[in-house]
């Protein structure tokens, strides 16, 4: 089973990859063998990989680990769109949301395979899973959503004065 998903993420993967280093089936392109570090991390802790990779971002892993775990379609397209903006590669906010909601364990390990070493997944960086944001992260996370939806708002009502 293991060399049929390596063969086929191999063959598929370059036809699903775009600008991005990795493709989302490059798991099972680059593993020896699935019972690997990083496939058995895409499978089974998403929700920590997706807080290391967030590390790697500047962002708080406690938090996005569990902003990951509540809403893993829309922290996973976010991540994407994060990564696709740092990165300049090509993409739309609905492909990623897709890609985020159908292939969430796989979008996971391909965030992480684009930012690089700095999101791979070790024990030792767990320790950073598991520290809460301090008071000056909330506030700035706060203001980031309050920012954020004030934008949204405003974008909303130029649409519905658009549409008059």
């Amino acid at each position: 089973m293991a060399s049929f998903l390596q063969n086929c993420g191999a063959s598929l993967d370059p036809i699903a990859k775009g600008g991005w280093k990795h493709g989302p089936l490059g798991c099972y392109g680059d593993c020896e063998n699935c019972g690997s570090v990083p496939c058995r991390t895409a499978c089974v802790g998403g929700m920590a990989q997706f807080g290391m990779t967030a590390h790697a971002l500047g962002d708080n892993c406690l938090a996005c680990s569990c902003f990951y775990c509540c809403c893993p379609c829309i922290a996973g397209c976010l991540q994407r769109g994060t990564i696709r903006a740092k990165y300049n590669i090509d993409g739309n906010p609905l492909f990623d949301f897709l890609m985020a909601c159908c292939c969430g364990g796989l979008v996971v390990l391909q965030n992480a395979n684009e930012v690089g070493e700095e999101a791979c997944f070790t024990n030792k960086k767990l320790s950073v899973l598991l520290t809460p944001p301090s008071k000056e992260e909330m506030t700035k996370m706060a203001e980031k959503a309050k920012a954020d939806a004030a934008q949204a708002a405003k974008e909303a009502k130029e649409q519905a004065a658009n549409k008059a």
